[in-house]
């Protein structure tokens, strides 16, 4: 594209050029209305690349599992049989701040996790929870959420889909015969309530149903409830997001430090 000759503006000359969309002034010290109309599109364009990173970085967060526990509470009827925490190993919760929504998560259990009971019954004394996950069911929805402040939130959320792993025993030999590798799966819709500290990467999840078990020869079952205490890693914003974060901020104090 061709060059225009320079422009004789006093004792300076500068250099112009000329695009689709007319003559861009390469040089910053015009003044008048031309400088002022530069300065109205770099300002605009700044605003621009930065609400384009705030953008990329609103959409719902993952937080990839670092450390928790599933505090597990067994009861029959009115007899609390059991109170110990289990270990988490995975895996990640999702959460959305704008909205704020608890979009995702996949809570695991570490394998083969031994709860010991107070006192037997239906003459079982020992429970492992060979595996256990909770994961969102068909139809779940974020049926409640608040913005606490200084980011932390409270939200509840329904079905959750549990499924896992379970064996019983009598510590002192059979009867009755062990059970093993007995598989849970079902929805649980009793809505479940969390907390998030978005800025420790926290999520606190209470009394969540994860077994049911029918015992032969008792009226009540064994009840397995948990409180779960997830930690996840403070995510990074991505490198693309950096850039332009990055980009605008420089091209901000670039453009302050031409009109100082």
């Amino acid at each position: 594209m061709p060059l225009h000759p320079p422009l004789a503006l006093g004792p300076t000359e500068f250099q112009g050029t000329e695009n689709g969309f007319g003559r861009i002034v390469l040089l910053s010290d015009l003044g008048g209305r031309l400088m002022s109309f530069s300065k109205v599109w770099t300002t605009a364009f700044l605003a621009g690349v930065l609400t384009l990173a705030g953008a990329a970085h609103a959409a719902p967060v993952q937080y990839q599992f670092v450390t928790g526990q599933a505090f597990i509470t067994v009861t029959a009827g009115l007899n609390t049989l059991a109170a110990t925490p289990l270990a988490l190993n995975g895996i990640f919760a999702e959460f959305d701040s704008v909205a704020p929504a608890l979009t995702g998560f996949d809570f695991t259990t570490a394998p083969n996790q031994a709860i010991t009971l107070s006192s037997a019954f239906g003459g079982y004394d020992q429970i492992v929870v060979n595996s256990a996950s909770m994961t969102p069911a068909a139809g779940y929805t974020n049926l409640f959420a608040s913005n606490n402040g200084l980011g932390n939130f409270s939200v509840t959320v329904a079905p959750v889909h549990v499924s896992g792993i379970y064996s019983a025993s009598n510590s002192g030999g059979p009867p009755p015969p062990p059970k093993n590798n007995v598989p849970i799966m079902f929805d649980n819709a009793t809505p479940l309530a969390a907390t998030i500290d978005i800025i420790g990467g926290t999520f606190t999840l209470g009394s969540i149903t994860l077994a049911v078990i029918p015992v032969d020869g008792e009226i009540d079952p064994i009840v397995v409830k948990a409180d779960l205490s997830f930690q996840g890693m403070v995510p990074v914003p991505e490198p693309s997001v950096l850039g332009l974060v990055g980009l605008g901020l420089a091209g901000l104090a670039a453009l302050r430090a031409r009109q100082s």
